[in-house]
This record gives structure tokens, sequence and C-alpha cells, in this order.
């Protein structure tokens, strides 16, 4: 499960749903990947050398396009669908649970399927005795999309937005709905219905570019541009049922032309286009049946045939609830072809690559696995996450422990945590880093046994006190000589607030949450609150990782202390200080509401005396023992609210929690 959730990592990145130039958004995106993964866990700009060899570091452009070619197989985002959205369990007893009910829940549809066939073909043999050959449909619930384009080779279908889309009722792909003769494609989807175990034979011809995929599977594919009259044929073995099939098509110009057919055990070739349909063949079965079912079958058989049609619809109704993760999937095990691309042009290639790790790193090059045909993957990127987390790679460990530094004191020792290039920032401390580095991959590559081993030292232990004989030889702390203090980060201030209140949810895992946004903010949205769901008040008081994030919609405490920016991988985050953090933290309903929960926890544990409330309220927002001094202002501050503006005991202490939560003291680290 944590596998497949990780994948999610890859569809993180911008995606623009109607793209002027798919290719190359295609590339973008995958830019976007590469930048990431070499930035994050390399520390290198990799992504300057997309259009040329990088002009500081040692990274020639053919090595940017090896890297490339590890994530070229993957299927394009699609803004949700099963290439996007995968089915997760929380134990492998629930993963067996799922697919013996998915397998159960298929075997009831082929069942019913396989008895509405029997009738279907008793039907068939008594009407063509007479009244001349029916049409037997083949395929069930087919539906197209319709693309307008004009290509050369078979395209990425993901890339493209399509036009139009529909049911075909007569069960056939049929290229009759387009709306233009040149520069158009379909994607054909639907059931289709084998009778029994066997080996099928698909033929296939074309004008011009086609690939048809059957139980996941591609049998046929007939590519490029060329006329019709040179047809394929392929052999396969099927389980009988309802089986999925896809057939892939584009038109450029001049001539038109699809021919899709089908023959197996006990039957010859039967069409399964509509222009390999001979058109005295098509008549309706589904029609007939409705007119002459009764007159040739008689009616009990009608009636059962009825009650069958009636639960197969009911049974393609039926899903299998799981949950479900984003991530990333591949469509084979067969990835294209990388070249390198002409000043980043996508359309203008150069030589071919093959997969490969930075020369500057290692000489060494990637053991590719050789997969079956019909693998889900093509192993790439497990070859290269391997190599990552290689005891030969020497960046990965000191640019991980690097950054959990900087989480810890604010700064890395490597000031530039994504670039250890030229550019980047030298480190104040290379043999400790070194050091970190080599314990990390001794410990496991354990970032809990890092975060121990970083905050029981005595570095970390240091005072934030300044000393005038330090600062004037270390100005900017470079050795470490005391503590920075630094703020929380946005989510641990709004952690804390939860914490402090008492109200914070612990709860692990699951879906994302949709705290409470104001109206006002939900109203400037060019579509006012689409896109945010609403969570119940146990789900919003989770911690704020759990946070739904969407891009053009940031929770506004979040993003007003300085959230990482949504669009890109963000080394080092900001830390502004500007007028609107103070009116949030002072009059947001969300501090409002805490502070009254926080109000009833004081009372609960502290009873009904005002000073022991005041003190504790301190000592939980300030993790020390308050001065009585501090105490005695709370309390002033307390009476005057109630006997100067006529607060109720409870308004008071919340306005008073309110001021508690707005301490410097308490979203600062000092």
């Amino acid at each position: 499960m944590d596998a497949l959730i990780a994948t999610g990592y890859y569809r993180l990145g911008l995606w623009d749903d109607e793209p002027s130039d798919p290719l190359g958004a295609k590339y973008d995106g995958l830019d976007d990947i590469l930048a990431t993964t070499s930035q994050v866990f390399l520390g290198l700009t990799v992504d300057c050398a997309r259009c040329h060899d990088h002009k500081i570091d040692p990274i020639p452009q053919k090595d940017y396009y090896s890297l490339l070619a590890f994530f070229h197989n993957i299927n394009h985002y699609r803004n949700g669908g099963p290439t996007d959205e995968l089915p997760i369990f929380a134990s492998e007893t629930a993963r067996k649970d799922y697919e013996r009910k998915a397998g159960e829940l298929k075997d009831k549809r082929d069942k019913v399927q396989l008895a509405m066939n029997a009738i279907e073909k008793e039907f068939r043999a008594k009407y063509d005795k007479g009244a001349g050959k029916i049409q037997q449909p083949d395929m069930d619930d087919l539906s197209y999309r319709f693309y307008r384009d004009s290509w050369t080779t078979l395209p990425d279908f993901t890339l493209v937005k399509h036009e139009d889309a529909g049911k075909l009722s007569n069960q056939l792909f049929d290229i009759s709905v387009r709306t233009r003769d040149e520069a158009f494609g379909f994607v054909f989807e639907g059931v289709l219905i084998v009778p029994q175990d066997g080996q099928y034979t698909f033929f296939l011809d074309s004008d011009d570019g086609s690939r048809l995929t059957v139980n996941s599977k591609v049998v046929l594919e007939y590519d490029g541009i060329h006329g019709v009259g040179q047809e394929k044929s392929a052999k396969v073995d099927l389980p009988k049922g309802r089986l999925p099939i896809k057939l892939e098509y584009f038109q450029n110009q001049g001539g038109l032309g699809l021919d899709v057919a089908w023959s197996g055990p006990g039957f010859g070739r039967k069409p399964l286009s509509a222009s390999d349909s001979p058109k005295e063949a098509n008549k309706d079965i589904a029609k007939l049946l409705k007119s002459d079912g009764t007159r040739i079958l008689g009616k009990d058989a009608m009636q059962k045939y009825a009650q069958l049609q009636k639960d197969l619809d009911a049974l393609k109704k039926q899903k299998i609830p799981s949950d479900l993760c984003l991530g990333v999937t591949e469509p084979g095990s067969k990835a294209p072809e990388t070249f390198v691309l002409i000043r980043g042009n996508a359309s203008v290639k150069g030589v071919k690559v093959e997969p490969g790790f930075p020369q500057v790193l290692t000489s060494e090059a990637p053991n590719l696995p050789t997969l079956p045909i019909g693998s889900p993957t093509s192993g790439r990127r497990l070859t290269l996450a391997n190599w990552l987390v290689s005891k030969d790679n020497p960046l990965t460990a000191r640019v991980t422990v690097n950054r959990l530094w900087q989480y810890h004191f604010g700064r890395g020792i490597v000031r530039s945590t994504s670039n250890f290039g030229t550019q980047g920032d030298k480190p104040t401390h290379p043999e400790l880093l070194d050091w970190l580095a080599s314990e990390f991959v001794e410990r496991g590559w354990s970032m809990k046994a890092m975060h121990r081993l970083i905050l029981t030292s005595s570095a970390y232990q240091m005072s934030s006190k300044p000393n005038a004989k330090a600062h004037e030889a270390d100005p900017m702390n470079d050795l470490f000589w005391r503590f920075d203090m630094r703020r929380l980060t946005a989510e641990e201030i709004r952690d804390s607030i939860l914490a402090v209140s008492g109200n914070l949810n612990r709860k692990m895992g699951g879906p994302g949450i949709y705290p409470e946004i104001p109206k006002e903010v939900l109203a400037g949205q060019s579509m006012p609150g689409k896109g945010w769901g609403k969570s119940n008040a146990t789900e919003q008081a989770r911690r704020s990782i759990y946070v739904h994030v969407k891009r053009s919609l940031l929770l506004p405490l979040l993003e007003v202390f300085d959230l990482a920016e949504a669009d890109r991988s963000t080394a080092v985050r900001f830390s502004t200080t500007q007028p609107t953090q103070a009116l949030l933290l002072f009059n947001s309903d969300f501090t409002h509401k805490q502070a009254a929960i926080f109000a009833k926890r004081l009372q609960q544990e502290a009873g009904n005396k005002v000073e022991d409330q005041l003190k504790l309220a301190l000592s939980l927002a300030t993790c020390r023992t308050p001065a009585p001094a501090e105490v005695q202002r709370l309390t002033k501050l307390y009476t005057n609210l109630r006997e100067q503006d006529g607060a109720s005991a409870e308004v008071a202490m919340r306005y008073v929690c309110v001021v508690v939560l707005n301490l410097n003291e308490f979203i600062y680290v000092d």
C-alpha cells in the first residue's frame, strides 16, 4: 500500500488539460518530474540541461534525456480514472477479500451473459431459417471519444482533450459518428463477450493507424500513414466472459477505412467494426427479440431473457468498494524510445539514448530488468530508485541528512539544500555532513534514527542567547555557536493551536481533510466553493499534513504563514512578517473556535479559579512555568473584560485564550 501511495509523487506537478502543444506538454510534465527528482534526491539541477549542456555543472544534455528515459513510460495524467487512481488496502487480508469479491462479481456477470447468449443463439438459429441472417453483437457497453488533430503516428490520446464522446448502440467500432473526414481520431472502449475458453483470432486493417487491446493486452497494432489492404492478424488465448476491449484509431488525410473482426471456437470470421459488417446483415437482434422473440421462442423464454437482462444491468452497476489513492501507472513493459531533443523542442529529435545515470556520479550502466510481455511496468523506475539509495551513490544520503538538519536548525549544513553543484553553497561542516550521511546508511536509512541523533546532540541543545564575542567572529552563525531562533512553519502553527486547545485529532492515515474556509474567500473563486469538500469537526481537527491542498484555493491560515509553494518543490520556505498574520491569528473563526475549546479545557483541568486556569494556559502555550507577573497581567486583562466591557466569564476567558495563542513565544522556537 505504501509503495502505491508513494507513486502519487509523480502526480503533483502542474497539469494543463487543454495544451496547445500536447507533445510539448508531455515533456513539460516529464521535466517537472525529472527536475524534482534530481534536486530533491541528488541536489543537482539536471533540468538545466534540457535544451543544452549544463552551463555550470558537468552535466551534458545527453545525461538529461538518459535520466528522463527512466520516467518515459508512465501514463500521462488524465485527472482521474484507472490510470491515475489505484485501489489500496489496509492489509493483505483486505486485498484478498477485495479480489475475491471482484472475482465473484465477474463470475455472476459472465454467468448471466452466457445465459443470455444461449437464448440469443437459439433465436438466431430459428430466425435465420426463414427471415435472413441477423447481427449478433459481440460487444457491450461500447463508448467512443472523438478527437480532432493531425497525426502521422499513433498518439498518446491521454495528452489530448476529446471533442465529443458518446455510446454506440450498434455495439460495433463505428467511425461514422465522426464530424470530419480528415485529421481525426477515435478511442473506443467496451466489453467483448467471449463465449468460451479458447484461442481466438483477431483481424485488423485500417487507414491510418490503429491499436487493438483485449483483456488489457495489446493484440494488434497498425501504425503510421497507409491505406487499407494490408490486414494483420493475431491469435490470443482468452477466458470466457466479459473482457475489456479497446481500439485506438487515427485518420490523417485521404481515404477512410477501419476493419476489425474476430473468429474463434465454434464460429467463423465475424465483424467487430461497422465498416466490416455487410449491409444485408445489419439487423439489430435487440429490436428483433422485442418484435419476434415471443413468437419464435415463446413467452416463458422471453420472460427469462428479460429477467436476465435486468439482472445483468443491475450487476453492471455494482461496484466493489475500495479506497483509492492518487498514483502512477504504466501502459506495459515496453517503454517508448527516448531521444535527445534539439534545443529541448519535442518535435525535433536528435540521437537516441538509453536509460542512464549522470556520468559525473558514476560510470555504471543501469541493470534494466527484462520483463515478460503483459507486465504492468517496465521496471525502469525501480532500477533508478535502487541506484538512488545505493552505497555507490555519493549524494542521496548527504542531501537527505542535510534536509533533516535544515528542518531542525532552520538551515542546512549546505544552505542551498537542493543545489550541491558549483553554484550551490559550500558545506560549513563537510566532515559532519559526511559522517551523518554514513550513519544514515549504516542505520538502514532510518529517518527516525537520524532525528533522534540530531535532537540529542549538543549542537541542537545550544542556547539561542547572544554572545558578543562569538557574534563578532561569526555573525551568520555558520559554526552553530548558538541556536537560531525560528518561527514555526504554517502547519506547525495550526497543529500547535489544536494541540494546546486539546482538540488535536491524532488519527493517522486516510484521505485528506477539508477545514472550513471563510465564505469571503470562497466567493473570490470563478466557481465559488467548487473543488472544496466538507469534513466533520472531528476530521477538521486532524494534523495539517492531511489538509487538502488546492493550488487555487489554499487554506488562509497556512497560506499567510508562508506555506510551501504549491506549484513546484520548495527547498527553503520564506519566513515573512506581515500585518495579515496578526490580523488572521487574532480575528479568524478558527482561532476563536479553538480558543473557546481551550477555555473549556482550562476549566476542566485547572478548576474554577481563574488564576489557576491562566497559569495552566501559559504553561501549555509556552512549555514552561509562567512567572507570577505574567499570570497577573492575564488576570488583569480577564478582569477588565468582565468589569469594563461587560463580557461573560466564558467570553472573557475565550478572549484571553486568543491572546495566549498570539504570543510570540507560542509561535517561535527559541
